[in-house]
């Protein structure tokens, strides 16, 4: 989600980024196309959703009202409206390519009831206590106020309803976030970016009356992986492992229990400025 502010220039930084194959390729890759329709199928059928879905399915009812905050072109609210939920999708942005004129389009090509509400995370339209699910794909690292954008995820989440942020942002420091920004692939398309420590992160969802139930690292799940694959990812992790214990490494993806103990070990060591993690949080009470 971005600023209400500034619609214009995010919509023209894609439309920069298309004019060549392979920025064409790189706004494919963050399934942003003029055929909309197209993007959402491919990000329902994607790694990334799969893996949340088993999040949503333990944690969430079908026929639950959510709130799909920092809808961007609705991607997200496709999936969700398809797992059979009561879908509201928040963005500011009226663009027709990443916001939420996208969302309309979609919404009239499929027929899916997606509710769409033009307004900021910060400021959210609707009465305290009515939504099951908040959902975030990327959204809380663009936060102008994170603290204020929690408050009113926590203020619209019924009690025990769910608060579920996938691949947000991490750095460490400020030179870290000054790296992340310059290797960002979008930054010299303006596309404004932004990142937060962990325990930043951590600190404001419980201080905002939300207990973590699961904070996911960069290595453990295919949520944090984009935009790498599974496969890839493997890749990389026997080649680590190789590195570091000879030729056995390459069997490592073969014993669960030591590629779960190896990716456990990785996030703790990454300290990649940029680096994705998910938070999967419950509202403690009404």
């Amino acid at each position: 989600m971005i600023r209400e502010t500034e619609p214009d220039r995010y919509e023209q930084s894609f439309i920069e980024l298309m004019q060549t194959p392979e920025g064409q390729a790189l706004a494919h890759q963050c399934y942003i196309d003029w055929d909309i329709t197209d993007s959402c199928k491919r990000f329902e059928a994607s790694e990334e959703w799969q893996a949340v879905k088993k999040f949503l399915n333990k944690y969430v009812s079908p026929g639950s009202m959510v709130l799909d905050l920092g809808a961007g072109n609705g991607i997200s609210s496709y999936a969700l409206s398809k797992m059979d939920y009561d879908v509201f999708a928040i963005e500011p942005n009226p663009s027709d390519l990443v916001g939420h004129g996208a969302i309309v389009k979609m919404r009239q090509e499929t027929q899916l009831n997606i509710q769409c509400v033009p307004a900021l995370g910060e400021y959210l339209p609707f009465e305290s206590g009515i939504f099951s699910l908040v959902y975030c794909r990327q959204v809380l690292h663009h936060a102008e106020n994170l603290n204020s954008m929690l408050r009113e995820v926590s203020r619209v989440l019924q009690k025990r309803g769910s608060l579920v942020a996938t691949g947000e942002h991490v750095i460490d420091d400020q030179i870290s976030l000054e790296k992340f920004l310059k290797n960002h692939p979008l930054d010299e398309f303006s596309v404004e970016e932004w990142a937060y420590k962990l325990d930043e992160y951590v600190t404001m969802i419980r201080s905002n009356g939300m207990k973590i139930i699961k904070t996911i690292s960069p290595w453990e799940s295919e949520i944090n992986y984009y935009p790498s694959t599974e496969e890839q990812r493997i890749k990389q992790l026997v080649d680590r492992f190789t590195q570091r214990f000879g030729r056995t490494g390459r069997y490592v993806r073969y014993v669960p229990f030591v590629d779960w103990i190896y990716r456990q070990y990785l996030g703790l060591k990454d300290h990649t400025p940029g680096r994705m993690y998910t938070f999967i949080a419950r509202k403690e009470s009404g």
